[in-house]
């Protein structure tokens, strides 16, 4: 049973992954709460360079994250849950700076 999640969450790792990638080409849709509603207008502006590398970063260590989940499940290494942890933290205090310095352009 456990194969499965692991399989699950690699398979999740692999498309944060590849979106991630699209995002650092500025492709797409940018996955943010604002982009989604805001109008069509609002939307052109928001796709600038800052803001698809920001959303990038994010995709890109959740991928790193699910993939260290999934070989943690895999490979049953304890250890590896308090790396999970950390790179989670600094994801969040990454993701909170990058709020307030957006709020403080506002």
């Amino acid at each position: 049973m456990e194969i499965f999640l692991a399989v699950f969450i690699a398979v999740a790792a692999i498309g944060l992954f590849i979106y991630s990638v699209f995002l650092f080409q500025e492709k797409g849709p940018i996955p943010t709460t604002f982009y989604m509603l805001a109008k069509p207008e609002e939307r052109k502006r928001m796709k600038t360079k800052a803001e698809y590398r920001f959303t990038g970063i994010v995709m890109l260590t959740l991928s790193v994250i699910f993939l260290l989940k999934a070989i943690m499940i895999t490979f049953s290494i304890a250890w590896l849950s308090k790396v999970i942890i950390a790179i989670s933290i600094i994801l969040v205090i990454y993701i909170l700076i990058y709020a307030i310095r957006e709020i403080m352009n506002l």
